[in-house]
């Protein structure tokens, strides 16, 4: 179920108390006031770098950490993200203390002569991906994927209304100026199972869903794939979801081609 997320850095507490003086001063009307003593600001905060992935051989292997899920809100009519969601500390329920995050999955992504493929939590995804032309005149994509057990375990995929894939989109016009975001929602808890030595099928198609469409003439589509929920990998058993899997990339035009990529990492 790309890149679509932002991250928003924390507001400076000593700006929001100049602005509120000042407005004090200003609603009184009792004459000129001395001016509001200057605040220092504080530094804004900075971000650690990403060093690009590696890259060994003929066939490139990158490894990420998941990261955003590719679900949440739509975007609003002027095409603006939506909101992140406050972070919130989970408390352990008998001590009362902050308990520890858990670490990320590694997934490891081959971009090879077949095409790409990803590993993750002992299974094996291979992706492909067709654009459609559909009736209205508009472009579509139709996405589909194998999944396979790498090890001894059994595995459980989280299967909503619209399957196990979760969608969202970027929109670009001719030009290359974004247009908007659609996010997906999840309905339903229905669940698949990939057993050791079998398959599993997945597919959905875009537009779908609250992930909007369809793509029109000029236009070009980045399309955001994960999965609502996978199990391995952990004593646990849980199912958690894969954030960012892979990429869809189309251009509407002559001869329209979806082109499957590793995200952004």
């Amino acid at each position: 179920m790309a890149g679509c997320f932002e991250r928003r850095l924390p507001r400076s507490r000593s700006s929001c108390v100049a602005v509120g003086f000042a407005l004090i001063a200003t609603a009184c009307g009792a004459g000129p006031l001395s001016p509001a003593p200057s605040v220092p600001k504080s530094p804004p905060a900075t971000s650690p770098s990403t060093s690009p992935a590696d890259q060994e051989g003929v066939i490139a292997e990158r490894e990420g950490l998941e990261e955003s899920l590719p679900t949440g809100s739509p975007a609003d009519s002027s095409g603006n993200a939506p909101k992140a969601a406050p972070h919130k500390t989970v408390q352990s329920s008998e001590t009362g203390l902050a308990a520890p995050e858990r670490e990320p999955r590694k997934i490891t992504y081959r971009v090879t002569p077949q095409g790409l493929e990803v590993d993750v939590a002992g299974v094996r995804i291979v992706p492909q991906a067709t654009a459609i032309k559909l009736k209205n005149g508009g472009y579509a994509l139709s996405v589909s994927a194998k999944m396979k057990a790498t090890d001894s375990e059994a595995h459980t995929v989280l299967s909503p209304e619209n399957g196990p894939l979760a969608f969202s989109v970027i929109l670009y016009d001719k030009h290359g100026r974004e247009l908007a975001r659609h996010g997906d929602h999840r309905s339903g808890n229905d669940q698949e199972f990939v057993l050791p030595g079998s398959e599993l099928e997945m597919a959905r198609d875009w537009p779908s869903g609250a992930v909007q469409g369809p793509l029109w003439w000029g236009q070009r589509a980045q399309l955001q794939v994960g999965l609502w929920g996978l199990s391995g990998g952990e004593p646990s058993g849980e199912t958690r979801p894969v954030k960012k899997l892979f990429v869809v990339d189309l251009s509407a035009g002559a001869n329209p081609r979806a082109i499957i990529s590793p995200p952004e990492l």
